[in-house]
């Protein structure tokens, strides 16, 4: 089995020849591309999951760190497969933004070919640094992505149910116990577990591209859909409201506007206290700075509510200063693993293992 990691770490730069001597095909293509001696390649990232190459600027490609294709458990793999299956099926549908359609090359030394989605990822300083018309200007093209990834038919397009990634799909009593030790509990929950559409289940600004300087089209493509399928619609809001919470605002509110389902931000507010609990949960114990993030989020998140006198909390649980000698119950800690299974492998491998907080 390959090493791709050891193979694409440190190099900046190689020769098509050279990829396709590494991966034993010659020559290095496919049905719709074609690689050879003139193309530029560059690696950009060994981190994660994957190692990734830009071609010529046009195409970026994915190897898979773990390539056995014997190993039934093979998540990375099995990612590219369900994007490459996505993405084509949604493809036709998404007129709004781009999305890269994605080809899996087989074999045994598998990779993913991605049509390149330009522009850069926004921070939240440059957000910040925003003017009010061009936030409004990026909420209103994000929603409209939305509203038209979830307007397709569910019966055109086959894709997986992906239920089991939302948050408030997990052990309510758990998740509520550790949310009373920070001094929160959740809203009345108002919508329809069996409001279902295709989603993409990882929004955020590290899956688009921008274009700061553009006043036309701020967004400028979307990416990254190795976990989309079926899922309640409001699984696509909470880590925008994680990103900046105004921003998920003015997303819902003009989702509401187009979207013939509307979207409460009650419930996205409860999805999101349901993530950073059930990452705590899982954490405890194990990975104390992803415990730190999510303390500061909820930190965070009970603060803004306290500043706006519209919480749900409980005020005598004691403040959040002092939440670093606060002991979660012994439950929280000893995690039924008939339950938690696929959440752990989601979670820890592709979720916290990208520092996307």
């Amino acid at each position: 089995m390959l090493d791709y990691e050891n193979i694409f770490a440190g190099k900046e730069s190689f020769s098509a020849s050279a990829v396709a001597e590494i991966l034993k095909v010659s020559p290095l293509e496919t049905t719709n591309f074609v690689f050879n001696d003139a193309s530029v390649l560059t690696s950009l990232t060994t981190k994660g999951q994957f190692c990734v190459v830009d071609v010529n600027d046009q195409y970026i490609l994915r190897f898979p760190k773990n390539n056995n294709l014997k190993d039934k458990n093979n998540i990375s793999l099995e990612d590219l497969r369900s994007e490459s299956k996505v993405t084509n099926a949604i493809f036709p549908f998404i007129k709004s933004t781009r999305i890269s359609k994605v080809s899996l090359v087989e074999g045994e030394y598998p990779f993913a070919i991605h049509e390149k989605i330009k522009g850069t990822e926004l921070t939240k300083s440059d957000y910040d640094a925003l003017p009010k018309d061009k936030k409004i200007l990026f909420a209103t093209e994000l929603a409209t992505f939305l509203a038209e990834l979830h307007s397709i038919p569910l019966n055109e397009v086959h894709i997986e149910d992906k239920r089991h990634l939302d948050p408030m799909k997990q052990d309510k009593q758990q998740i509520r116990e550790i949310l009373r030790q920070y001094g929160i509990s959740l809203h009345p929950h108002n919508n329809s577990e069996d409001d279902l559409v295709c989603c993409h289940n990882d929004i955020h600004p590290g899956n688009i591209g921008v274009d700061l300087s553009n006043n036309v089209n701020i967004l400028q493509g979307v990416f990254d859909f190795g976990i989309s399928g079926v899922n309640t619609r409001t699984a696509d809001f909470y880590k925008i409201y994680d990103f900046d919470k105004n921003l998920c605002q003015n997303v819902i509110n003009h989702y509401n506007q187009i979207s013939e389902k509307k979207v409460n931000i009650s419930d996205v507010e409860n999805q999101f206290l349901c993530w950073c609990a059930l990452n705590i949960q899982l954490a405890e114990g194990k990975t104390q700075q992803i415990v730190d993030a999510m303390e500061k989020k909820l930190a965070l998140y009970t603060q803004h509510k306290n500043n706006h006198k519209n919480i749900e909390c409980n005020p005598d649980k004691g403040k959040i200063s002092a939440l670093r000698g606060i002991t979660l119950p012994s439950q929280a800690s000893n995690i039924r693993e008939s339950s938690t299974k696929q959440y752990r492998h989601v979670i820890d491998i592709k979720k916290l293992g990208r520092g996307n907080f």
